[in-house]
């Protein structure tokens, strides 16, 4: 190689080193510098053990899916050791970075957050702002100083035991611990190594999850724009059970639904079945929503829809019908059975208001490969609480009361379950593989 292109070689490498390093400095003063501040609340780790952290937009957490799943967790205990309490408040937060350890002695919790104007945390005047007070009740707050900066004990019927609390600019930090506090105080100001996580999904997006024991780990990250959002999710430590629960193809594998159709869920284990909710049909001459099952393949599906209609040709309601091909009744009320060597398939209401669903109308809504998946689904939240409401609104016809008693057992969770669905929105999910997925929502 000559002199002179050595030299060009040279320039073009250290014009391109400069350039990178111009680009660097630019993004990190073109970035505010409270963008990070948040994260940097949270300690390495320098133990191995499991752990679990939340780094990202607390407005994630405001969905329907997953405030239901915060309350879930919040019912089975989850509370333990102050975990509870920061889990609730988190959604109030602009930006939140929270952080679980837990070893054979005891559960470790830290966090730091910022909250929008609308929430503000009143911490400083020794009293908490009317949204901490509804979710955590009535909490006792004790003051003292150490090094000249202000902390607060915080205790209640909510805690399991205290939480911790300082302010530091526009951030609250919370801790199980005074040295656990005291940790997170150096480590902000960098005295102390930052927790440093490598996100393995996405690591764009703005909000991410990852809990990891030493068997696997759960990661996930959303990804928020005005009132729509994407969740995906990855599951480790799991491969051995992808023998088991292999995708299935689902382009020909589609039923005859009723319009409009409000909700379908397509299931590939241990055959491909495949439930809607859509239309109308009346039973008793109540309203009540049309519902479909199909099956392909043989199971215990595919056998209960065989038994009841035998059972219903039996009886003598099904007239001249088929009892091995199946049929159309109309009393008590509209129902469609077809059994076909490979299918069987029942429904709540017409065949002649039914067609077919095809794999186009699921390509608009349903996000990621459902044609090879192991669980896809789609659900129109408003269209399933008004079908809901009219099977609750018919409990009296169907369901005649006994001693001023509904028969009805599952009655209350019906009216639970169709208030949360009229918050849900739309909602759309797949499952390519046992061990990742996909979720997508739009509030209403």
């Amino acid at each position: 190689m000559s002199s002179v292109r050595r030299s060009s070689f040279f320039l073009v490498f250290v014009v391109v080193l400069l350039g990178s390093m111009a680009l660097i400095v630019a993004a990190r003063w073109a970035l505010p510098e409270d963008l990070h501040r948040v994260e940097n609340a949270l300690p390495a780790l320098v133990v191995r053990r499991p752990y679990g952290v939340f780094i990202g937009q607390g407005a994630v957490w405001n969905g329907a899916v997953f405030q239901l799943l915060i309350n879930d967790l919040d019912k089975r205990g989850i509370g333990l050791s102050s975990v509870g309490p920061l889990l609730r408040v988190i959604p109030l937060a602009e930006r939140a970075a929270c952080m679980v350890t837990v070893s054979s002695s005891q559960v470790e919790v830290c966090a730091a957050f910022r909250f929008c104007e609308s929430v503000q945390w009143a911490l400083s005047d020794g009293f908490l702002s009317a949204p901490f007070r509804e979710l955590w009740g009535d909490v006792v707050s004790v003051r003292f100083y150490n090094e000249g900066r202000q902390y607060f004990a915080l205790s209640g019927a909510a805690f399991e035991k205290s939480l911790y609390a300082t302010l530091d600019g526009d951030l609250v930090l919370l801790a199980s611990s005074r040295d656990l506090l005291s940790l997170m105080l150096d480590t902000l100001y960098h005295r102390k190594e930052i927790f440093s996580p490598v996100w393995m999904l996405e690591p764009l997006w703005d909000s991410h999850l990852e809990v990891r024991d030493t068997d696997g780990g759960f990661h996930g990250a959303w990804c928020l724009s005005n009132d729509e959002g994407v969740f995906e999710w990855y599951v480790q430590g799991i491969d051995h059970l992808k023998s088991f629960w292999a995708p299935r193809r689902w382009d020909d594998f589609l039923p005859e639904v009723s319009r409009p159709l409000s909700s379908m869920i397509g299931i590939a284990q241990p055959h491909r079945m495949v439930v809607t909710i859509g239309g109308q049909a009346r039973l008793l001459s109540a309203p009540f929503p049309g519902m479909s099952v199909t099956v392909w393949g043989d199971g215990p599906v595919r056998d209960g829809i065989h038994d009841l209609w035998q059972d219903i040709v039996s009886s003598g309601m099904a007239g001249s019908c088929d009892v091995d091909l199946g049929g159309d009744i109309e009393v008590p009320f509209p129902m469609v059975v077809r059994l076909e060597p490979n299918r069987s398939f029942i429904a709540l209401g017409r065949s002649e208001v039914m067609d077919s669903l095809m794999p186009r109308e699921l390509d608009d809504v349903i996000p990621g490969p459902w044609r090879l998946s192991l669980l896809w689904g789609h659900v129109e939240g408003a269209l399933c609480a008004k079908a809901l409401e009219g099977m609750i609104k018919s409990e009296g016809i169907v369901f005649p009361s006994v001693w001023g008693q509904s028969p009805f057992a599952y009655r209350s969770s019906l009216i639970a379950l169709t208030r949360w669905l009229r918050s849900v929105g739309t909602l759309s999910f797949v499952v390519p593989e046992i061990d990742r997925g996909i979720l997508l929502w739009k509030e209403p």
